[in-house]
């Protein structure tokens, strides 16, 4: 058995130890072909959405509807509207200029988009639509409202004598559009339930003019004081809402956030008052 073992090893070593053959190369793969991938509606310039509803909602604005498709995917029109304040653009065809409208709907997954619009010489063909008529729509843009301002829980804790509960919401005419999301929101709105109060004032000519009356009772409901300011005529608060505010003064500037929408010379002129009265700048919130 001793010597043999020496013996095996001389012999088949030589063997254990020579390479093997070299494998023949295998052919290089080709990259597949990059397969078109159909483009977002976010990616779409302009995508073309069905008319659900089109009538005159007051002698001054137009209520349109719009359905941009049910849907729930990463980059659909649907899931892009998040924010409350965020527009879109919406036009015919490419010989109509573009509008810009505020989405007056809280963000859906139903796709479906609602606005209040402003008539004018330059809009009759929105007046014009019907239901099934087809429209085009631009990507939601816009950063809406940062209601990260208006965050009554954060961290670290925000102190109680600076806690943003009371919210004011400051409007006039289709400026009731994102305010009105706002109120509906149940993410990223102003949650009325959650404060100490919110109170909205909209300004109109006269009562007639009023986009949503028939939403008021439910926004009580939840905790929102309605004040309608009226112009011109009607029972109520009269004047402008910038009047109306400083009327009834702000109670706790430390402790409020302000979220407005309309002309521009009610909204520099209700910045000014509240920034006068102490509330800080960075609560003070646009749409744009």
């Amino acid at each position: 058995r001793g010597p043999l073992a020496p013996r095996l090893l001389s012999t088949f070593a030589p063997q254990l130890l020579r390479r093997s053959p070299a494998l023949p190369a295998l052919p290089r793969r080709r990259p597949a072909p990059a397969t078109s991938m159909k483009a977002t509606q976010m990616e779409t310039p302009w995508n073309p959405v069905k008319v659900l509803e089109s009538r005159s909602k007051t002698p001054a604005l137009h209520y349109l509807v719009l359905d941009a498709g049910v849907t729930g995917e990463k980059g659909s029109l649907a899931d892009s509207y998040r924010v409350p304040g965020q527009y879109v653009q919406v036009r015919k065809g490419e010989d109509t200029k573009p509008m810009f409208l505020a989405v007056a709907c809280a963000p859906n997954i139903q796709g479906v988009f609602e606005f209040y619009i402003k008539k004018g010489p330059n809009v009759e063909w929105i007046t014009e639509l019907a239901e099934g008529d087809v429209v085009e729509m631009s990507p939601v843009a816009g950063k809406g409202y940062n209601m990260s301002k208006a965050e009554t829980l954060a961290f670290p804790a925000i102190p109680d004598d600076v806690k943003p509960t009371n919210v004011l919401l400051i409007c006039n005419g289709s400026g009731i559009a994102p305010l009105r999301a706002a109120i509906e929101s149940p993410l990223n709105g102003v949650a009325p339930r959650k404060r100490e109060s919110v109170t909205l004032y909209y300004g109109v000519a006269s009562p007639e003019e009023l986009a949503c009356p028939e939403r008021f009772k439910l926004w009580e409901d939840d905790g929102v004081k309605v004040v309608p300011v009226f112009s011109q005529e009607g029972e109520g608060r009269k004047g402008y809402v910038q009047d109306a505010l400083k009327e009834d003064g702000v109670k706790e500037p430390k402790k409020t956030v302000a979220l407005l929408c309309g002309l521009k010379d009610m909204t520099v002129e209700v910045k000014s008052y509240l920034m006068e009265q102490g509330v800080p700048e960075d609560r003070i919130l646009f749409n744009f």
